[in-house]
């Protein structure tokens, strides 16, 4: 080799070495044949995982504090609890106060149901106390119905008579989707005089609602009773022979002008002699006629009978609104 080409192999060497160097320690870096020399791993992301919302627990008690009418009864609910009978059967039981408003001893016996989820339950629950309450006055009791597993007071309904008459609906629940229908009578503010010839008579008041408390029977569905009271003075000059006063000889005008008679049910109407009583008001009667439902407007209670000369018909009307409900 000759003088002027050695001094470039010495310069060239040493730079292989040093890149031969580098390409190693890259090589290692880089996973090669680096022995225990760790591999790089992607970095994952963390899933979300949705977790549901825990449902509220269903409630065991719940005090109700409402009050509904039906076939001659006002029940006020109290408490009701929700558990398990003597026999291991779940059961919903509700405190009540029965007030009797018949005219005679009698037990509540209207058909009653909870409903929960859109599950209805009508069976009777052994710790069921009705008790037997004379006229006029109230007992405690307690009303039980049979349930399943998966019924909740939070969203129950108490329903009250069949599907053939008028119903009183009670939600029990904060989540019941059903509205509060009590049946609780109305009274009417009417007042007012007429005469039908010589029989005066002046409506003392009106009560609308859905049974018939001496019967202790429920107004079918769709229909309301209406009570009218009033009162009846007897002038002179009624004929002889035509002195009386009966259900024939009052009628209720509807809103839409017709007219419907006094109910037919021998305890609706009335009669009364008129003649020999000129001169004295006959106190405290009532007649009861069925209306339908909505009843809302203007009635009129119509009082008319042959009492004028000669046996003339003669008629005479009270006017009065219904408020709409």
């Amino acid at each position: 080799m000759s003088d002027q080409t050695q001094p470039l192999h010495r310069i060239l060497v040493p730079i292989m070495l040093v890149v031969g160097l580098v390409a190693v320690a890259f090589g290692a870096a880089c996973g090669g044949d680096g022995g225990d020399a760790p591999e790089a791993t992607a970095t994952e992301k963390p899933v979300a995982t949705q977790v549901d919302p825990t449902p509220a627990p269903s409630a065991d008690s719940i005090a109700i504090g409402l009050d509904f009418w039906h076939a001659g009864w006002k029940v006020t609910l109290g408490e009701a609890t929700l558990g398990q009978d003597t026999l291991g059967i779940r059961t919903v039981s509700i405190d009540a106060v029965f007030d009797n408003l018949s005219n005679g001893t009698s037990t509540f016996n209207s058909q009653v149901a909870v409903i929960s989820s859109g599950n209805a339950f009508g069976d009777t629950g052994i710790e069921q106390d009705l008790p037997n309450v004379p006229a006029g006055l109230s007992s405690n009791g307690l009303l039980a119905i049979q349930v399943d597993d998966a019924f909740s007071l939070n969203d129950a309904t108490l329903i009250v008579g069949n599907a053939d008459n008028n119903r009183a609906v009670v939600p029990i629940g904060p989540d019941s989707p059903d509205e509060f229908i009590p049946l609780e009578p109305l009274q009417i503010a009417a007042a007012g005089g007429a005469e039908a010839g010589p029989v005066a008579f002046t409506v003392t008041g009106v009560e609308l609602r859905a049974d018939l408390p001496d019967w202790s029977e429920e107004v079918e569905e769709g229909h309301l009773a209406m009570i009218v009271s009033f009162e009846v003075t007897v002038g002179d000059g009624i004929p002889i022979g035509e002195g009386v006063l009966q259900s024939e000889n009052v009628a209720l005008k509807l809103p839409d002008g017709t007219a419907v008679a006094v109910r037919t049910d021998g305890r609706s109407g009335v009669n009364e002699l008129l003649q020999g009583k000129e001169g004295t008001t006959i106190r405290d009667l009532s007649v009861r006629f069925i209306v339908d439902e909505p009843a809302e407007g203007q009635y009129s209670f119509l009082v008319r009978g042959p009492y004028g000369p000669d046996r003339a018909m003669v008629e005479g009307e009270v006017t009065f609104d219904v408020p709409a409900s």
